[in-house]
């Protein structure tokens, strides 16, 4: 194989903007498949900085108003806030699902998200180790189809 097929087969680069598209509007709803690591953490840490970012702000609004303006104005953040994250929920979840097939475990390991505490860390370290190749669900999505 030359060099200008082997490049042409290579899996493109991924951007924090192509993993937000991938997860929010092409695999919305896609449970099946697979993952990569990059993907999974392109997509989460700018979701969750913006959230986070939205959050202080929205709890430092009572600094800057009237007692009774700030509360109503905080109600209307924190209400576009819970809007957000129940829009976001089933795409977390179902890329949370497509990362632990990538590792080769079941779909089903995302409810150990419900066990306080133990259940999230065992997930997070879970993201963080990286894919081995094919599996029952597939090829990596970072390798191109001739691996």
């Amino acid at each position: 194989m030359n060099d200008s097929t082997q490049a042409n087969n290579a899996p493109a680069p991924w951007s924090i903007r192509k993993a937000l598209v991938s997860v929010y509007l092409a695999r919305y709803c896609r449970f099946e498949g697979r993952a990569s690591r990059k993907e999974f953490w392109y997509a989460v840490l700018p979701t969750l900085t913006v959230i986070i970012l939205y959050s202080v702000a929205m709890n430092s609004v009572p600094l800057f108003l009237a007692e009774q303006a700030g509360f109503i104005v905080r109600m209307v953040m924190l209400t576009l806030l819970l809007v957000a994250v129940v829009m976001a929920l089933i795409p977390w979840i179902a890329l949370l699902v497509r990362r632990l097939h990538d590792m080769g475990l079941s779909g089903g390991f995302a409810l150990v998200i419900l066990v306080p505490w133990v259940g999230r860390l065992f997930l997070l370290v879970c993201c963080l180790f990286p894919s081995e190749g094919a599996n029952k669900w597939g090829r990596r999505s970072d390798e191109p189809a001739e691996w």
